[in-house]
């Protein structure tokens, strides 16, 4: 049920212009679906950086990444992005216990390919569950959020007293204890920038900003105070934003 509730799988066809599509093998699952382009300057024969992205609930592997090119002007980029079980052309069903399991073998496959390049893990939204899941317990060299959800506090959140509050409690408790993402925050020590949105609608601000606090390691964060769940930044916090990207990239190369 709980599956239910947070995942939004779709299996429809995309368009991935530009993209190469890539199939791994994730046990007692199936395929597991990698949607693999190339951003930013063309000049450079090897990336100078890989993104291993893991989109949001309701988002697919397939869509575009060209707006990497505009966070680090001057790299070129590789991005690995990832459809989770159920979604895609990944196999199996959507289910958060297949997160950890999904989420290592996309990051040890990437740690195979690359050549001394940076990585950093990107997760937008739910997304963020397999970034913060990785860096508590794998090396990774940055880390991106948007909108990083605690998901049994958030939905403990929309019953906290009441009637329905015992049927949030239980739902909340089917979260795998390996996707406590406050927990996990804590854990983890790569630099990190983390993008949240005050006027969320989906992921309470006040849960957000807990995953920042509870962040161990080097971090910079931009509160967007207008912007809903995954609403773009003005150009003006876009310009901040940048700052904080570019510190990143300082701060792992």
């Amino acid at each position: 049920m709980t599956d239910r509730i947070i995942l939004g799988p779709t299996r429809h066809p995309m368009p991935a212009e530009g993209k190469s599509r890539h199939s791994l093998a994730l046990s007692g699952v199936g395929p597991l679906e990698i949607w693999v382009d190339q951003v930013g300057r063309p000049s450079r024969a090897e990336p100078d950086l890989f993104v291993l992205k893991f989109p949001g609930t309701a988002s697919r592997a397939e869509d575009p990444t060209d707006v990497l090119a505009d966070w680090w002007p001057g790299l070129r980029i590789e991005t690995w992005s990832v459809n989770p079980p159920g979604y895609g052309g990944s196999g199996g069903r959507a289910s958060l216990r297949h997160i950890p399991a999904m989420s290592r073998l996309a990051l040890t496959t990437l740690l195979d390919t690359v050549d001394g390049a940076p990585i950093v893990v990107l997760g937008e939204s739910l997304g963020c569950v397999s970034a913060l899941h990785l860096a508590a317990r794998h090396s990774v060299d940055g880390l991106l959020l948007r909108d990083p959800p605690p998901l049994r506090e958030t939905i403990r959140s929309r019953h906290p007293s009441g009637l329905l509050s015992r049927a949030t409690a239980l739902l909340a408790s089917q979260v795998p204890e390996e996707l406590d993402v406050i927990e996990n925050a804590a854990r983890s020590d790569a630099p990190a920038v983390m993008l949240i949105s005050q006027r969320d609608r989906v992921v309470p601000f006040e849960l957000q900003y807990r995953v920042v606090e509870a962040y161990r390691g080097p971090k910079q964060h931009l509160v967007l105070p207008e912007a809903d769940h995954g609403d773009p930044p003005s150009p003006s916090e876009f310009g901040e934003f940048k700052d904080q990207t570019a510190w990143l990239w300082a701060a792992i190369s």
